[in-house]
């Protein structure tokens, strides 16, 4: 790869990383197209900003949560877990009167 070559490769590079969007004076911002399509965002998006004192964070919320979540926890046996923790409950209960 040419010198030419190298520089275009690493410019395209950084341009996929590092991408700058205006805030008007209204305090609004363009999300990028790349960064929309790449993430499903479309208008009417909630869009989640996380500020931990260094970096800004900007997560989409997925329009149905409870959707988006199912089956995230398969193989778990969540459903096990959550009846033998009922059934601990249960005898603490029984034991205290």
């Amino acid at each position: 790869m040419t010198c030419k070559y190298a520089f275009l490769h690493v410019r395209c590079v950084m341009e996929a990383l590092f991408m700058k969007t205006t805030v008007t004076s209204r305090a609004q911002t363009v999300v990028p197209a790349v960064i929309r399509k790449r993430y499903g965002i479309r208008g009417g998006d909630m869009l989640e900003w996380i500020d931990d004192g260094e970096i800004i964070k900007v997560i989409p919320v997925p329009r149905d949560v409870l959707t988006e979540l199912r089956g995230c926890a398969k193989g778990e046996k969540l459903l096990n877990r959550l009846i033998n923790e009922r059934q601990k409950d249960q005898k603490r209960e029984s034991q205290k009167r």
